[in-house]
Order: structure tokens, then sequence, then C-alpha cells
């Protein structure tokens, strides 16, 4: 059995806000592209300063003051960053941050001014920053469906009806399973010889429904198609809603607790942490516990 999902969002301002406009109301929020664009100009930096053939021309043409253009580069990053009120959050619209997109002012501006910089200083030829890759938008997808599930039809047993099977894309914009497993481009921790290959496995219903006569103990799979991952749903409480009985369950801390060894798998070795990030020392594949890096399959 096979289905696609495509989920479309229209603003009504009778059940919202009726004063509001999504294309004048602005928030306030952290800039995505800010930490991916101070990443990209961090790598640039350190290419220039660190190749010996843009050193030795940088040496014939400003001698003596070759030595000055890291502070030249700082200066102008903190410089131009001051100017253009370029930092880790950025006010947009909230049309620019749910569906139409934005780019940091990061990209366009100060990225662009490093390059200007290095070009003109020691004559090399870098091209200005593409801002496309940098786009920003929550949303950006409205209305669309790329996946293709094909899932058990429960004929044979009841309790897998739903369940995942494999997927493929229909328009080339994401990634097919592996049979049925993710693809591996998503969590390739889980193929390390230290870790198991549990963050690779397909399984579970798309959480639409589940099978009949449920028991509190039981651990339900879902895939997750946001996240990227299984995940199993934990009995919470009993619950009514409107007169109906029904049972809660929930994703236990368990499921994002990465010194568990089911879990390594959501540790990314292709995206240390230079710094470390809070209880996480300098160069951890992992992110501290409750978070859940999916750089690896959503943009």
């Amino acid at each position: 059995m096979q289905f696609a999902q495509a989920t479309q969002y229209n603003f009504n301002p009778a059940k919202s806000c009726p004063t509001c406009d999504p294309k004048k109301d602005t928030v306030t929020v952290p800039d995505i592209s800010f930490f991916v664009g101070m990443q990209q100009i961090d790598s640039l930096v350190e290419t220039l300063l660190g190749n010996e053939k843009i050193e030795g021309i940088c040496k014939m043409l400003l001698k003596d003051k070759c030595a000055e253009l890291a502070k030249v580069l700082e200066r102008e990053i903190g410089t131009v960053m001051s100017v253009f009120k370029t930092g880790p959050f950025v006010t947009v619209t909230v049309d620019q941050l749910l569906f139409s997109g934005y780019v940091s002012p990061l990209v366009t501006k100060l990225a662009d001014r490093v390059i200007n910089i290095s070009n003109k200083l020691i004559g090399t030829n870098f091209t200005l920053v593409d801002p496309a890759p940098f786009t920003v938008a929550l949303n950006p997808e409205n209305g669309t469906t790329d996946t293709l599930y094909t899932v058990d039809s429960g004929k044979l047993d009841y309790s897998r009806a739903g369940y995942m099977l494999s997927f493929n894309n229909m328009t080339n914009a994401s990634l097919p399973s592996q049979g049925n497993k993710l693809p591996s481009q998503w969590w390739p921790g889980a193929e390390t010889p230290s870790c198991n290959g549990n963050a690779l496995m397909l399984e579970g219903t798309n959480g639409d429904f589940f099978k009949s006569f449920i028991e509190k103990t039981e651990r339900l799979p879902i895939y997750i198609d946001d996240i990227c991952r299984t995940a199993e749903l934990q009995f919470e409480e009993e619950v009514t809603v409107k007169g109906i009985q029904g049972y809660r369950f929930v994703l236990p801390a368990d499921q994002f607790d990465y010194s568990l060894t089911e879990n390594c798998g959501f540790c990314n070795p292709n995206t240390l942490s230079k710094y470390g990030a809070y209880d996480r020392p300098v160069n951890s594949t992992c992110l501290p516990s409750g978070l859940l890096d999916i750089s690896g399959c959503q943009n």
C-alpha cells in the first residue's frame, strides 16, 4: 500500500488574529544563517591565512604589512557586523520566517566584504557568496509533496498495519530510503565500527493511526519525517477528549539520551563540535542530550 502527504498552511485572520498581517508583522528569532555564515567566513579566513601560495603573494604585494592582514580582516568583520547590525538574532516578517524566506545580512554584507578585501589586497579571485543556499524559511515547501511511502497493509499481521516499509522521492528533492533502512547520509555515525545501526532503522507508522487494543505497557514505534528518524512512544496517562477515553503516549527522554548505546548513531562524526557544547567536550560528535542534529537530512 502506498500514499503521499501534502500539508497546506494558510493564514486565516478570523481564526487567528484579525489585526495581524504576516507581511508586515515582525519577530526576532535566532538567525540560523548567521551561524552557518560565520562558519563559512571562519573557513575562508583560515584558507587565506593558511595557503602558502596566497601567503607568498601577500608578502610580495604587502611586504611587512602582510602580517597585518589577519587584524584587518578581524577589524573589518567587527565593523561590518556593527554597521549592518549583524548578530545571532535577526528581525524579519512572519511571512519571511515561515514561507518566503530571508537571507541574513551576515551573508549579503559581511561575507562579501571579506572577499572583496582579499581580492583587492592580495589579488585572489574569490567569487561573491551565492545567497541562495543561505536562504532561511521554516516552511519553503508549503503545499508540496515529494515523498511516496510504502506501508504494510496489515493483511498478514494486523499489528503491523501502516508500518513503514520504504519510501521514495518523486521530484528528487529528497533522498529515498535504502530498502527498509533510512538513508545512510542522514546518520553516518550509525555505520561507524563502534556503533550499532539503530539510527537507520525504519519502523512503525507515521503516527496517523495505530493498531487496535493497545496496551499501556507497549512502546509504540513511529517514524517522524520532520526529524528523520524512528522513535518510540511511551504511555503517559489516560485522557478523555470530547467524551472519548483514550491513552496518551509521549516521546520519553531516553529517545534523546546520547549516553545510551542504542542512540550512538545520532551523534554525527561529520559535524564535530569545534568548541564543545554544554556538557560535551571539544570535538564531540554528540549534541547535549535532548537535542538532535538533523543537518544531515533537513535544510
